[in-house]
């Protein structure tokens, strides 16, 4: 909650709430792999403005969601996710190593996921 006060005339206005975001934006790039193969049961995700191993630490253990359109809306619930975990840094660029419930598909390579800055182990 923030009260803002304007300095000049000394008086307070309304008080505004600003929205807090529980997630870090991620982008998935694509499945583990060697020369040959592909492990899609792991999945390479880089993370917005973690820029190299040490800060990729912070987000291990974090829950990590795939949110995507349902492709037929007979309920009111339009979206669906697919949740997994971070396990591991990838690198040094801060790329991270991530395992779902359920593979991801393929046409997400590339798109959105939201990682979750919960649960915490700094408390």
């Amino acid at each position: 909650i923030r009260l803002n006060v304007d300095m000049e005339t000394k008086s307070k206005s309304k008080i505004t709430r600003e929205p807090v975001r529980l997630y870090a934006k991620g982008i998935f790039m694509g499945f583990k792999r060697g020369q040959r193969t592909q492990k899609e049961n792991t999945a390479l995700v880089t993370i917005q403005g973690c820029q190299d191993r040490k800060s990729s630490a912070f987000y291990h253990g974090k829950r990590i969601a795939y949110i995507y359109r349902k492709n037929n809306a007979k309920t009111a619930l339009k979206y669906k996710a697919i949740w997994g975990k971070v396990v591991a840094s990838h690198g040094q660029s801060g790329t991270v190593r991530a395992v779902f419930r359920k593979h991801l598909p393929p046409r997400a390579m590339g798109s959105q996921l939201r990682v979750m800055l919960y649960p915490n182990k700094q408390i």
